[in-house]
């Protein structure tokens, strides 16, 4: 009875302990992303709506952030065109920073390294190391842009060799859970 009793007192302090130290330090930073996330967007394909889903995984040690786009034109080409695309982000702790791994419904793979931080933690922007599939050079960018609690701004933008970046698209979200 002892046993059973001291378990239970000691518990909530061995379940912690099973966390990732970045968990409550370099990873609350992503916090206000998780979540599901349903809102419209604007870019180079047309109007656009779209879901995200943002969560942790793998024992907190990953983020996942899972996009569904459903392109609604005026392009013939977009219209009705849904491209899904699954991101990682990790820490690499040799190089202490954040990495994304974005998988594109389309083909293109971007490896992206956390490029800055926002004073009030609210705007995080990856920008790519490289890209796969893409034409030699391209660079790309992806921001998260949390407004308040329930609203959040997601962009990309591609730069052709050579060149600043130009935005591709950015959606506004809100917060569906």
């Amino acid at each position: 009875m002892i046993r059973a009793l001291l378990l239970l007192a000691l518990w909530p302090s061995f379940v912690a302990a099973q966390l990732p130290e970045e968990f409550g330090g370099r990873w609350r930073v992503f916090q206000g992303l998780t979540g599901k996330w349903g809102g419209t967007g604007t870019g180079e394909w047309g109007d656009s709506k779209v879901d995200l889903n943002c969560q942790y995984i793998l024992n907190s040690r990953f983020l996942e952030l899972r996009t569904r786009t459903t392109y609604l034109g005026p392009q013939k080409s977009s219209a009705g065109a849904v491209l899904e695309e699954l991101t990682i982000v990790s820490f690499d702790r040799d190089r202490n920073t954040f990495i994304l791994r974005q998988f594109q419904g389309r083909g293109l793979v971007l490896h992206g390294v956390l490029d800055s931080i926002s004073a009030d933690g609210k705007t995080m922007q990856f920008t790519s190391e490289a890209l796969e599939n893409a034409s030699p050079g391209w660079r790309a960018t992806v921001t998260y842009r949390l407004i308040s609690q329930h609203e959040l701004v997601y962009s990309f933008e591609f730069a052709p060799p050579g060149k600043s970046f130009e935005p591709h698209s950015e959606f506004t979200l809100k917060r569906t859970q």
